[in-house]
């Protein structure tokens, strides 16, 4: 009776340990794990990103957002990788102007299948990015690129008001450089490596005037630019390294009070102050052309985001995309960052925060923005061959006429694939 008792336990516990560890190997199996790459949280305020997930990841029980948060050089970096490989995050920060490359590669899904099947409300977001028919990336935020300024540089070379020309801004640039002092007028990045110098600091030179360069770039906005910038490069006012400098470098330079203007993201007015709390700076337009009496177009970009082809879980990235779209959230991401929410229901308080935030909010309303390379073909490889010839001519081995010609004719090889 005793060892029929006995082995009736035994056969119980042994019951229950396999059910449990059944039951335990069954909840492994039923958690998923979303892997979110992007370049955003070293931008946002300290701990925003880690609250949005935490705080999804609460109400979405067997749901972990696996953070991966590099500088944007990196992300691309990693983007270029994956998408080769086949090995790309379930959830993508995204450049706009990688979608076109990103497609070709079938490295993204059209997001349509979820925006139909989920009946989701189309009409609140700001922009959605659509290929041939498709629609592959929706913009969580946007941000424009005005340009940042070192207030006591600007007090110390007896300089009282914004250059809102070209000659002024290149007098400005004068009076602001001292190369004793390790000091200079203006900063930009000409890396071949990452190549969005081009759009964010001599673009936007182009745009500012309400000129256009994509897709033909041999015009006379485009020259003017070119010519202004070779000048200011000749007269040592320009910071010098910018041939490998990224745009990380020009922050950093900026920063550390190397330099007392460079074009700019609003999402790194957090960083800037966060790294240097007794920096003294404003923003204020892009200067224009002399002559030119419309509005100062700003350079825009947004961060945006896609589901890879590789994911394994496409509709809980779905549903991770479209927490970060919602009103509160989008706004939140917006208040952390400086920028403008790509849900157009948002209501982000940041704007009323600082006096700085309201002129840029200002500056965006009353002028219109432009980036002509979101959507174009390869536009990181339209930049870089841009990027080649720009430095030939500030090297001294062609003019500004010849480095345009050469720029239209390898963009039309691109345009012509």
């Amino acid at each position: 009776m005793k060892k029929s008792v006995f082995a009736s336990l035994l056969f119980l516990l042994v019951f229950l340990f396999v059910y449990a560890e059944g039951g335990q190997e069954k909840a492994k199996d039923q958690e998923i794990v979303l892997e979110f790459m992007q370049w955003w949280e070293p931008e946002m305020a300290p701990g925003a990103m880690e609250k949005i997930c935490s705080q999804y990841e609460a109400s979405h029980p067997g749901i972990t957002i696996k953070r991966i948060s590099k500088p944007y050089a990196e992300v691309q970096s990693q983007v270029t990788i994956g998408a080769a490989s086949g090995t790309l995050s379930d959830v993508l920060g995204c450049d706009p102007t990688w979608i076109y490359n990103l497609v070709k590669q079938n490295a993204v899904r059209p997001l349509d299948e979820f925006i139909d099947g989920d009946n989701y409300d189309e009409s609140q977001l700001a922009s959605v990015s659509s290929l041939n028919g498709k629609k592959y990336l929706i913009n969580v935020e946007n941000f424009v690129y005005p340009m940042f300024y070192n207030t006591d540089m600007f007090e110390e070379a007896g300089i009282t008001s914004f250059p809102e020309t070209h000659s002024e801004f290149v007098e400005a640039c004068r009076k602001l450089t001292n190369p004793s002092k390790n000091q200079y007028g203006w900063d930009l990045s000409l890396s071949l490596q990452n190549p969005t110098g081009i759009q964010n600091d001599i673009m936007a030179m182009v745009w500012a005037s309400g000129d256009s360069g994509v897709p033909e770039p041999n015009n006379e906005g485009v020259k003017t630019v070119f010519e202004l910038v070779n000048s200011l490069y000749n007269e040592n006012l320009i910071a010098p390294g910018i041939m490998t400098a990224q745009e990380q470098d020009k922050v950093e330079h900026f920063v550390n009070g190397r330099t007392a203007m460079m074009i700019d993201s609003l999402a790194h007015i957090n960083m800037i102050k966060s790294r240097n709390p007794d920096l003294n700076f404003d923003i204020d337009m892009v200067p224009a052309k002399d002559g030119y009496e419309g509005e100062h177009i700003m350079d825009f970009a947004s961060w945006g985001i896609t589901i890879s082809s590789s994911s394994e879980h496409p509709q809980e990235a779905w549903e991770f995309i479209k927490y970060l779209m919602s009103p509160s959230v989008n706004s939140f991401i917006a208040d952390s960052v400086n920028a403008f929410p790509g849900n157009i229901k948002g209501s982000p308080k940041w704007v009323n925060d600082d006096p700085m935030n309201v002129k840029a909010f200002t500056m965006y309303k009353e002028n219109g923005v432009r980036n002509e390379f979101q959507g174009a073909p390869e536009a990181n490889n339209l930049m870089r061959l841009m990027s080649e010839q720009m430095q030939a001519m500030l090297n001294g081995k062609q003019s500004a006429d010849e480095a345009l010609e050469a720029t239209s004719a390898a963009w039309v090889e691109v345009y012509n694939k």
